[in-house]
Parts: structure tokens; C-alpha cells; sequence
């Protein structure tokens, strides 16, 4: 009995495929065919509902984008803001304390001037 399962099992891999081992370069052409024209065709009957995820993604990797960009946008005006308040916040200090500091820079200038350097020699 063991040997008419072998030979129903030979017949009935004989219909589609040339060997018993089961791969696409074994298979009769017809049914190679036959099978791409299948899934073609499944996939184009699919095609809507596998778009859709396809438009989803896209949309929600449109909308990350759009936050993350105005995020970016936001903390750059932030740091350019307290930059601006810094260096202004700088200037007035720099005013406020000119009495002090613009005297010192007067001595500084004279002694500079009145000190008596050494030579240096010219390089040629």
C-alpha cells in the first residue's frame, strides 16, 4: 500500500511540477505563468488596501516632520533671542561702567606710549 501512495503522490507533482522537489525552475511554464498572472493580479486587486497604510505613513511622516521642523524653528528664535539679550545686556553694563573703565584705559594708553621698548631688529 506504501508503494501506491508514492506512486499517487509521483502523479499528482507530475500534473504541476517536473521533479518531486517543489521550486520555480522545476515547474511546467504554463503554471509558471499561470501563477505569475495570479499574483498580478491579486496584487492589483489589493493595491487599494495596501496603499492605504503606504498614504498613512506618509502623512503621519509629513505631520513629525512639520512639528519637529517648527520645534527647530522655535528653540533657534530662542537662542537667537537671548543672544540678543545678552549682548545687549552686555552693552549697557559696558555704558554703565564706562567712568570706570575708560580712565583705566587712559593710563593704560600713556604708559604704553612713555615705556621704553627694546630694540627689535627689522627681519628682512
Amino acid at each position: 500500500m506504501g508503494t501506491i501512495l508514492k506512486a499517487d503522490v509521483k502523479a499528482a507533482m507530475a500534473a504541476t511540477f517536473r521533479n518531486p522537489r517543489c521550486s520555480s525552475t522545476n515547474m511546467k511554464p504554463f503554471f509558471k505563468i499561470l501563477l505569475v498572472v495570479a499574483v498580478v493580479l491579486l496584487a492589483f486587486k489589493l493595491l487599494p488596501v495596501l496603499l492605504v497604510p503606504v498614504i498613512l505613513g506618509i502623512v503621519l511622516t509629513l505631520i513629525v516632520g512639520s512639528v519637529l521642523a517648527a520645534g527647530v524653528a522655535a528653540l533657534t528664535f530662542a537662542g537667537l533671542s537671548t543672544f540678543g539679550a545678552l549682548a545687549a545686556v552686555t552693552l549697557v553694563t559696558a555704558a554703565v561702567l564706562s567712568p570706570i573703565w575708560m580712565p583705566v584705559l587712559a593710563v593704560i594708553g600713556l604708559v604704553s606710549l612713555c615705556r621704553r621698548r627694546p630694540a627689535v631688529p627689522v627681519a628682512a
